[in-house]
């Protein structure tokens, strides 16, 4: 009989961060958003920094990937879909507005700590997401003019919306003038 005296080791690679429907979004997921960032953050000494930055990252970034699944799970339940030829005359659009050949564009982005797969996975999203507000959202988003005042009128102060306006008024009759001057502050 033959007896083999071996040790298991195990390491965990990679850790689920959260469930949204039925995708998982992974630390690799957030990780890799921003890889660029990632490292930059990273790379600071400071220790207590580091990982403040890094806990602010990721929260930042769990909750980008979190909005971006439930907009893909309601684009899928509403038919709202994008193309990869669409993604590619976007990727076109791109460069001719930019005057960038493919390759400038590829070293542009590997500057930037991504790949042209990843861009195009971002662009593809960003365009589910227009479409899923213009087709989906705005429609259902009805404001009266009673809600804008409401709201412009409990935001002023916030935003500055507080205008003043001074009115003055001439009155005349037959060939003299009378100056009454009304002054008020609306």
């Amino acid at each position: 009989m033959i007896s083999l005296n071996t040790t298991a080791n195990s390491e965990v690679i990679n850790r689920i961060v959260a469930h949204v429907g039925n995708k998982v979004i992974t630390e690799y997921d957030i990780q890799n958003l921003d890889p660029a960032k990632y490292n930059e953050i990273l790379a600071i000494k400071d220790e207590n920094i580091r990982n403040k930055q890094i806990e602010l990252y990721q929260e930042a970034a769990l909750n980008y990937l979190i909005d971006q699944e439930i907009v893909i799970i309601a684009a899928e339940k509403e038919g709202v879909k994008v193309s990869d030829e669409e993604v590619e005359m976007a990727i076109n659009e791109i460069m001719r507005e930019n005057k960038l050949t493919l390759k400038t564009l590829e070293d542009a982005l590997i500057k930037e700590g991504t790949s042209l797969s990843k861009y195009k996975y971002k662009l593809k999203n960003d365009i589910i997401n227009a479409r899923v507000r213009n087709q989906i959202l705005l429609p259902k988003i009805i404001a009266t003019e009673k809600d804008i005042r409401r709201m412009a009128d409990l935001k002023s102060d916030e935003y500055n919306l507080k205008d003043k306006y001074k009115l003055s008024i001439i009155i005349t009759t037959d060939k003299k003038v009378k100056l009454r001057i009304y002054n008020k502050d609306y």
